[in-house]
């Protein structure tokens, strides 16, 4: 089984037009930064994955992302991971972008301080900017 890029990411969007792009990237990394550091603990996936999910660890104020609104942390995994312990790993992951999503009271989408916001969890194959 192949995990595109190898990594398990969570993921937030900052969508306010106001924060697009390049120009905005500083503000919308301070933004998740400041109010949801700890949706990007990759603690429950660990427990199931143990040593297939290799170490990664980030300074805080530490993002990657894509523009025009991607915010990301990622945990690289082992390309032998077999497909259901993987499968448990995406679910836990799953539960946990519902259950942030619950605890904001949106359903993966916010209006919050101005800025709108998405989670989800992602495995895309693309290079980081």
């Amino acid at each position: 089984m192949a995990i595109p890029g190898n990594q398990l990411r969570f993921c937030i969007t900052v969508e306010d037009p106001d924060l697009q792009g390049q120009a905005g990237r500083a503000a919308r990394e301070a933004i998740v930064e400041a109010e949801h550091v700890g949706f990007f603990d990759h603690l429950d996936v660990e427990a199931i994955l143990g040593t297939d999910l290799r170490a990664k660890s980030y300074a805080p104020g530490k993002w990657l992302g894509f523009n025009p609104d991607f915010v990301y942390r990622h945990r690289p995994v082992k390309p032998a991971v077999s497909t259901a312990r993987l499968a448990q790993a995406l679910a836990a992951m799953t539960r946990r972008v519902d259950d942030f999503a619950d605890e904001a009271a949106y359903d993966t989408r916010q209006k919050a301080g101005g800025q709108l916001l998405h989670t989800d969890t992602s495995m895309p194959g693309a290079a980081s900017t």
